[in-house]
């Protein structure tokens, strides 16, 4: 991105923003005299909704916050296993952790069927990946040299 130049520093920050503005609105392209331009379904609630940008996903803060609190609750229940699981290898192995968080979100998955029209109660895969792509490289072990012999 080049910088604009002027002799007025105030001149260059607004010519700046103005650029900044633009390129956030590259996303998506407004329909002519509406605020909300898409339509939306609501992750939480189900119910359609006006939304301002295509990634909008809750109808309203209320369900925006439900929906992570939710995702907050349970997530504090499998990391706490998960945490267990990995490091507490002989007490996770007797008592068959990995099965019980299986079972555990078998569990959320039915709660999401039952209270939630089988809407899914987590993000998409891909929006991890786009927030922290660094998590998903695959890293290779370094080999040792073979010896001869």
């Amino acid at each position: 991105m080049s910088m604009l130049h002027t002799d007025n520093p105030t001149e260059e920050t607004k010519q700046s923003r103005v650029h900044a503005s633009q390129n956030s609105r590259s996303k998506r392209i407004a329909r002519p005299g509406s605020n909300r331009p898409y339509q939306g379904t609501c992750q939480e609630c189900g119910s359609p909704f006006a939304a301002r940008t295509l990634e909008d996903a809750f109808c309203s803060s209320h369900c925006r916050v439900t929906f992570n609190n939710r995702r907050k609750s349970r997530g504090a229940e499998l990391y706490d296993l998960v945490m267990a699981w990995r490091y507490e290898r002989s007490l996770a192995s007797t008592l068959k952790l990995f099965t019980k968080i299986a079972q555990m979100a078998r569990s959320f998955r039915e709660e999401d069927k039952e209270e939630r029209e089988g809407r899914h109660s987590w993000l998409p895969v891909k929006a991890h990946i786009q927030a922290r792509p660094h998590r998903f490289i695959p890293v290779r072990k370094p080999r040792g040299k073979k010896k001869k012999g």
